[in-house]
């Protein structure tokens, strides 16, 4: 099996992301790096400095964060009603 190189990581962890949040390539890129053209542009062979894929990740991880912490909220507010 060829080893993945890391944009193509990178790249499968943002299409993992775009179907866990049902979010689309332009919106994440914007909300990203206010950059819209990201991930298409990542999937034709742009390359990300690590600090930039760093950025990318690091908001993956607050989406995530934040969805988790929400949960509760929901439950509660569905509870109360």
């Amino acid at each position: 099996r060829p080893m993945t190189s890391p944009t193509e990581q990178l790249l499968q962890e943002i299409d993992a992301f775009l179907e866990e949040f049902g979010m689309p390539p332009a919106i994440f890129g914007r909300k990203a790096l206010n950059d819209t053209a990201l991930v298409s542009e990542m999937r034709g062979g742009r390359e990300l400095r690590f600090s930039t894929a760093e950025r990318v990740r690091r908001f993956m991880q607050r989406q995530r964060l934040r969805k988790k912490a929400d949960r509760p909220k929901r439950a509660a507010a569905r509870a109360a009603a």
